[in-house]
């Protein structure tokens, strides 16, 4: 009777929420560099698989990659993620192991923004705009970009 109501109890007890688990999965999978920066300062590096690139994934659902330069500055803004609508730290497992192991399949669907969007997710009308930008091949005006990167 004893574990029977035991049993009973432990269906209404707290369970992790489907946030609370993302989390925790992705900080399993960060290293301890990224762990301290997404801690420190909600964001974290990683280095893409083909082109050796640095990116900075921001704790944020869209409008949340920045290529970073040689020097550490944002060169542009990337949005890109899973089709569904998932917990945040799923959604940031998943744009870190794409960068890191389908770099060049990742590039190749995301939004592009200039720079200069950097100041990222603080603007509501910015964050409105790239949401409702229903084509995502559509790239930044020309001279929007730095020049290297218009070449491309």
């Amino acid at each position: 009777m004893n574990g029977l109501l035991r049993t009973f109890l432990a269906a209404f007890e707290p369970r992790e929420t489907p946030e609370q688990g993302s989390m925790r999965l992705l900080r399993a999978h960060l290293n301890a560099l990224q762990r301290q920066q997404f801690d420190e300062h909600g964001w974290f590096d990683v280095v893409g698989s083909q082109s050796g690139h640095q990116y900075r994934v921001h704790r944020a659902y869209v409008t949340n990659v920045q290529e970073l330069g040689a020097d550490g500055v944002c060169v542009q803004v990337l949005c890109f993620s899973p089709r569904e609508h998932l917990p945040l730290g799923d959604v940031l497992l998943a744009q870190k192991v794409a960068l890191e192991v389908f770099e060049s399949d990742a590039l190749a669907v995301a939004c592009r923004w200039p720079a200069s969007a950097a100041r990222r997710c603080t603007n509501l009308q910015f964050i409105l705009r790239a949401a409702s930008n229903a084509d995502c091949t559509q790239t930044a005006p020309p001279g929007s970009l730095p020049r290297s990167e218009e070449t491309k």
